[in-house]
């Protein structure tokens, strides 16, 4: 079996290929910046493909589905007899008709699952047969009916992040937002009763004969940069951190959610938002797909029982045949002493971006940010050490608040109220892409 990857995602680095059962390639664009630097690493378990796609579009630009829909790129998959692409992001409609085409198959959550756990009307009703706790949904439908008598939450049912998801706290809200078009009357929402607190994060691996609770996490929403509230990375929580009713009650919330999910079908790597109120576990929402913790998830897996749930992954898609074992082994949230962090480093200009970085590992010690290798897989090993990652290029323009690098650390970037720390600061004004 030949699996590919691409190294924009970052997994590549730390997934241990089980080289009796399968080969792994390493997609990479010949006319990007992550061509120069994957021929600078000596990656000896892995082979390259290097591709040249049809398209003129930056390379930084493009989707997945841009690139898996390119001819040239689909020459490639073919030349190379691969079997399997490990798929970091959605899978689109187009990509899910690509992969029955070519025969060539995703290690992912299934599209069909992946449509239906995107959806939050879906999910909202899903949680609701099943009594797991969420916030009370107010309506499912348009919104014209609604009139605002205490703070709610409304969501796009296919939004991402913190976009396309709008808090209002009386009916002027939500008549502005209507006046402003944000919000359309054409359009479905899940409309639900507004729940205080921060927003926690958890990862599962689930397969027929293994649930997996990650570690917890805080979701991060900051306004850096003079902007509205956004999501812009997450810090990683001790288990010490929560009380003993908390960590039992996310527990049982989570476990009993799995073997639901495991039930209908439902396998993969998941990720779910979560909110803690008075001691219960309220869930929101599932991200069916690598998230912004699985980088680390994958470097320090003791965030997830030492499980290499992307290798896991692969070899549970090569061999189809498993039937579910009457006993599920279930692995609880670990208790990891990991406390690291990610950050999004986004546009906040129109100008042309007028620098770049290395790409690679970087350390940060008394506020001194020094470059260390091209080579991330030392990110395991020292505890001021980080990972720097971007694909975009001199001269080219974004949109205000689009991710134009990503960083992981191993360390903490954020207060305990969620506001950046002197390190966050210090690598924000760092990776200044402006000056």
């Amino acid at each position: 079996m030949n699996i590919g990857f691409f190294p924009s995602s970052l997994e590549t680095f730390f997934t241990h290929s089980d080289r009796k059962l399968y080969s792994s390639f390493l997609f990479v664009n010949k006319t990007s910046r992550e061509y120069q630097w994957i021929h600078s690493l000596e990656l000896k378990e892995m082979k390259l493909i290097p591709y040249v796609l049809t398209t003129n579009k930056s390379f930084s630009s493009l989707t997945y589905e841009e690139i898996i829909a390119d001819e040239n790129f689909t020459l490639k998959c073919r030349e190379f007899n691969i079997n399997f692409i490990v798929a970091p992001y959605k899978i689109s409609k187009k990509m899910n008709q690509w992969s029955m085409d070519q025969n060539i198959g995703f290690v992912s959550v299934s599209h069909t699952h992946q449509e239906k756990l995107d959806d939050k009307i879906w999910f909202d009703t899903f949680l609701k047969k099943y009594t797991i706790r969420k916030p009370q949904t107010i309506s499912s439908s348009f919104i014209k009916t609604i009139n605002v008598k205490k703070r709610i939450a409304i969501q796009e049912p296919h939004s991402e992040g913190s976009e396309g998801t709008f808090i209002v706290n009386n009916q002027e809200n939500l008549d502005s937002l209507l006046e402003t078009k944000k919000i359309s009357l054409h359009k479905k929402y899940l409309v639900r009763e507004f729940i205080p607190g921060p927003v926690y994060g958890i990862s599962i691996f689930i397969s027929k004969s293994l649930i997996s609770l990650s570690s917890l996490r805080q979701q991060i929403f900051d306004h850096y940069l003079e902007r509205t509230d956004e999501f812009i990375g997450i810090q990683w929580l001790l288990l010490k951190d929560l009380r003993n009713n908390e960590r039992k009650e996310i527990h049982q919330v989570f476990t009993n959610l799995s073997k639901k999910l495991l039930k209908d079908g439902f396998e993969g790597l998941l990720s779910f938002d979560f909110i803690l109120y008075r001691g219960k576990c309220y869930v929101l929402e599932c991200n069916p797909r690598f998230t912004s913790a699985t980088v680390q998830i994958l470097a320090h897996q003791e965030l997830i029982n030492n499980i290499d749930v992307v290798n896991k992954d692969i070899l549970n898609h090569i061999d189809c045949s498993q039937k579910i074992n009457p006993i599920t082994k279930i692995a609880q949230i670990p208790n990891a002493v990991y406390s690291g962090s990610t950050l999004f480093i986004k546009a906040f200009k129109k100008s042309a971006i007028k620098k770049t970085f290395n790409n690679g590992l970087y350390s940060l010690i008394d506020e001194k940010i020094t470059f260390i290798s091209p080579n991330v897989s030392g990110f395991r090993k020292d505890k001021h050490t980080l990972i720097f990652y971007s694909e975009m290029d001199v001269n080219e323009k974004y949109k205000d608040g689009e991710i134009i690098a990503d960083i992981y650390s191993n360390f903490k970037l954020y207060e305990t109220s969620g506001k950046l720390n002197t390190y966050g600061k210090r690598l924000i004004d760092f990776y200044n892409y402006y000056e």
